[in-house]
């Protein structure tokens, strides 16, 4: 025998035992990062608890049941809130639950088809029942796959897929035509860091002749890519688009919203500062007689003092579900937490902004924008109240409108208009008040508080020092020209 032989073998026993245990301890260690999972999930989300876990362990591989039980305390708390009252009763019933399973293949060569800590695969149980009605409305059972890649440093990332398929009402033909979902995230050890895409090809609802009543959904795309900034608060960017919305066959005659768009951007400013930018945003409507165009809502809270906002976030999130669930005392301690961290919040004066409101129709448009904030506050201010809080208000608003918006009557239409006895059309009833408010306009023009710029009427209003002025001149003093 060659004098090689055995240590071929014993290497080969060697990396085989390694690997076995390699094996068998990635398996535990992803065991035991999903088991931290599914308890931060039931913690972010107080709807639901962990009622139940099952696991069924192997060497190369392993399944695990997490079977999460609806908080119906706080449910009916939710619902009561919103004055819904016709809800199911589960008094002396087991609270709703539903069970989710991973299988889970163990690293470092996950199903030989990657290297990481683990590859899991999730799926929703199912009864056999709900199973076999899936399968034969829609032609699978799984609408939803997820497949997660657990790293060995704790991060991965997170595929998901969900087919295209049609469904059809056998009474009413109505058809429902979903086109899929795919989306990839990534993510960093405990959640520190995420980032991903997600898009929805669309989805058509309506008569399977195309012709009766018909609802549909564009693509759909969202997008993220956040970072734990302070406690739970995260900084970074996203977006949720929607390509159009539309309806037809409807009791107004259908409409339809084209390039809506939702977008946030939370940045750190200074170390303990964060900027807080959201932006909303729809290219059109067209609805019945409304053809709106550009419309835009901006808002952001700027200097706001990092550290102080992400505990008075959580403090008042645990205070809200406590009250939810029958608390008396919580609705008192949020007025606390309010009164304990509003003074902090505004020692770092930061500045409310509304950096745009606007929209544009077929006569013209029309433009907000302003920025408001406390300068040199001092907690004492607080108790003495208006007297010493009003001179320490900066604001400022800056309005532009179309003239041609002030010179139509928009109360007037065809089924407003009637003849008069010598056969002409009588003025619609909003027309003296379209009157009124052109001379409004004219009286405020000729005294300075609003300009004309081309087809544009401008104004900005200030209010500083404890003194309101509208370009530049102090609202209610007397006209230009005659001190």
């Amino acid at each position: 025998m060659n004098r090689k032989t055995p240590i071929l073998v014993a290497i080969v026993a060697g990396l085989a035992v390694a690997f076995l245990g390699l094996s068998w301890l990635s398996g535990h260690l992803a065991r035991k990062q999903l088991q931290a999972h599914s308890e931060g999930l039931a913690g972010d989300f107080p709807l639901l608890k962990v009622a139940e876990r099952r696991v069924q362990g192997g060497l190369f591989a392993s399944t695990e049941e997490v079977v999460y039980e609806f908080n119906m305390d706080l449910f009916r708390g939710i619902l009561e809130q919103a004055e819904v009252h016709e809800v199911i009763a589960f008094d002396g019933e087991e609270p709703p639950r539903f069970t989710v399973r991973n299988h889970i293949l163990h690293g470092p060569l996950p199903g030989f088809s990657s290297v990481g800590l683990a590859r899991v695969e999730t799926e929703f149980v199912l009864g056999e029942d709900t199973r076999q009605q899936m399968l034969q409305s829609i032609g699978t059972d799984t609408p939803v796959q997820m497949v997660t890649h657990l790293g060995f440093t704790g991060g991965g990332w997170v595929t998901v897929e969900g087919p295209a398929f049609e469904y059809v009402d056998a009474d009413t033909r109505e058809q429902l035509a979903w086109q899929g979902l795919q989306g990839r995230f990534e993510f960093s050890r405990g959640l520190d860091r995420f980032s991903g895409v997600a898009t929805m090809p669309g989805m058509r609802a309506g008569g399977d002749d195309g012709s009766d009543k018909v609802f549909s959904i564009g693509e759909m795309r969202m997008e993220a890519d956040m970072e734990r900034a302070f406690g739970k608060l995260y900084t970074g960017t996203g977006s949720f688009t929607v390509a159009g919305i539309s309806g037809s066959g409807f009791g107004n005659g259908g409409g339809s919203m084209k390039d809506l768009r939702y977008d946030f951007d939370f940045r750190r400013a200074d170390d303990e500062y964060i900027d807080m930018i959201l932006k909303m945003g729809v290219g059109s409507v067209s609805m019945q007689a409304v053809d709106l165009r550009d419309l835009h809502y901006d808002l952001s809270l700027r200097h706001l003092h990092g550290p102080t906002y992400a505990e008075l976030v959580e403090k008042m999130q645990d205070l809200y579900v406590a009250g939810m669930t029958g608390d008396s005392l919580a609705m008192i301690g949020l007025a606390g937490v309010m009164i304990q961290h509003a003074p902090t919040l505004l020692d770092h004066e930061p500045e409310l902004v509304v950096d745009r409101i606007a929209f544009t129709l077929p006569e013209g448009g029309a433009n907000l924008a302003g920025r408001v904030r406390l300068k040199d506050f001092e907690r004492s201010d607080i108790m003495q109240g208006a007297a010493a809080l009003l001179p320490k208000l900066d604001a400022t608003m800056d309005i532009w409108v179309s003239e041609s918006l002030l010179r139509k009557d928009w109360g007037a239409g065809p089924s407003e208009a009637a003849m008069a006895a010598d056969g002409t059309v009588a003025p619609s009833p909003g027309l003296a008040q379209l009157q009124g408010l052109q001379a409004q306009v004219a009286m405020l023009t000729e005294q300075g508080y609003v300009r004309r710029n081309g087809e544009r009427l401008e104004s900005r209003i200030e209010f500083r020092d404890g003194a309101l002025t509208v370009n530049g001149q102090p609202m209610g003093g007397p006209p230009p020209g005659t001190l």
